[in-house]
């Protein structure tokens, strides 16, 4: 976590204008509040625990990092031997990135599943590496 004690808010595109309230002593009054009450809104319709963990994926996705319904929709790769990842968002070629995503909702989350996710993106990343140097 950051030094600055300024948290999650940092990280989140888009919250500059949170973090200059925050540090202007200003109240963020029902924040919490708001956030809590938009996922329980994306959420609420799910049929299953399934779905209510797609569609929170699907609230961070346009909420958190700003993409399109469809672009959330096509970034969602959940599946059978998808190495724990639940949705990417292509290169960010600003900073050279790929964002991974493992996506839990309510209870259904532990350090061991995210040690495993931690390893699998590793695997992952030392696959793709290797078959990289074979091809040239």
């Amino acid at each position: 976590m950051s030094q600055n004690g300024n948290g999650l808010l940092e990280y989140i595109p888009g919250s500059h204008t949170l973090l200059v309230q925050k540090n202007s002593s200003l109240p963020l009054e029902g924040f919490a509040e708001n956030v809590q009450g938009s996922i329980q809104e994306y959420a609420e319709n799910a049929k299953s625990d399934v779905e209510k963990g797609y569609n929170f994926l699907q609230w961070v996705l346009t909420r958190v990092f700003e993409a399109t319904e469809d672009d959330a929709a096509d970034a969602i790769v959940d599946g059978a031997n998808d190495l724990g990842i639940d949705a990417y968002l292509p290169v960010d070629f600003s900073d050279n990135t790929i964002r991974l995503f493992q996506s839990k909702y309510g209870t259904s989350h532990s350090l061991e599943a995210i040690a495993k996710f931690k390893e699998d993106v590793k695997r992952l990343l030392v696959k793709r590496c290797y078959k990289n140097e074979t091809q040239n």
